[in-house]
């Protein structure tokens, strides 16, 4: 899915802690346990 790509892209570039949170926020909501998502945020921790 496009936007899930997209979001991941955001959580892997940005440094901006409420950004972060929004976009974990809206992956948990479009895919829950989607491994791409989780694994970019684990990374990104």
């Amino acid at each position: 899915m496009i936007a899930i790509a997209g979001l991941i892209r955001v959580l892997e570039t940005t440094d901006h802690e409420k950004t972060r949170r929004q976009v974990a926020e809206i992956l948990e909501e479009i895919d829950p346990g989607n491994p791409q998502a989780i694994a970019a945020f684990i990374k990104n921790m």
